[in-house]
C-alpha cells in the first residue's frame, strides 16, 4: 500500500512526495525506511536529480568524480551521469568547499537541478521571480540564488512550505 514505510507519516507535508519519489524510482530508502526528516546529503541530492532527470548512471568513473566522491562509491555513477551532463567543474564548483557527506543546502539542490533540467530539455527553464518574492527567505538570496530558485519554483522542483519559506 501506499504506507509502506514506518517513518512516513501519512498526515505529513511530504508524505505523498516521498512515496511518489519512492514509486518513480528517485529515491530507495534504507533498511525499509525513507528517512523524510533527515537532512539530505550532497550523495543523496545528487543521485535523486539524476535519476529525476532521467541520467543513466555511468559506471566509466573518472578519476577526478572518484576522487570527488571519496568513499561514498555508490554516488559515483551518478556524480558520473551529472559531471557528463553538466561539465564535471560546473558540478565541481557548485560544491566547491563541501564534502558530499554534507548536508546539501537547498541553494545548491536548486542549482544543479536546474542545470540538469536545462541541459537535458535544452531550454532555458522560464524564471518569475515575482512568484517567489513573498517568501519570508526571499530577501536573504543573493540574485543568483534568486534565479535558481525562481526557476526551479517554476518547475516545480520547489514549492515552498505553507507560503512561508522556500525550505522544501
Amino acid at each position: 500500500g501506499l504506507w509502506a514505510f514506518p517513518d512516513v507519516d501519512p498526515n505529513a507535508w511530504y508524505a505523498v512526495p516521498s512515496v511518489d519519489a519512492w514509486a518513480l524510482g528517485v529515491v530507495e530508502g534504507t533498511d525499509g525506511k525513507l528517512n523524510p526528516e533527515r537532512q539530505l546529503n550532497i550523495a543523496e541530492g545528487v543521485t535523486m536529480i539524476s535519476k529525476a532527470a532521467g541520467l543513466e548512471p555511468d559506471e566509466n568513473v573518472t578519476p577526478e568524480v572518484k576522487e570527488m566522491v571519496g568513499s561514498i562509491e555508490w554516488a559515483g555513477p551518478y556524480f558520473q551521469a551529472m559531471a557528463n551532463e553538466v561539465g564535471f567543474e560546473t558540478l565541481k564548483e557548485d560544491i566547491a568547499g563541501l564534502g558530499i557527506g554534507a548536508q546539501m543546502q537547498r541553494d545548491v539542490f536548486a542549482d544543479i537541478a536546474v542545470q540538469a533540467y536545462e541541459n537535458v530539455s535544452g531550454e532555458e527553464a522560464p524564471a518569475n521571480s515575482e512568484a517567489i518574492s513573498n517568501y519570508t527567505d526571499y530577501s536573504k538570496m543573493n540574485n543568483d540564488q534568486k534565479v535558481d530558485f525562481a526557476k526551479a519554483y517554476e518547475l516545480g522542483i520547489i514549492t515552498g512550505a505553507n507560503g512561508g519559506t522556500l525550505a522544501n
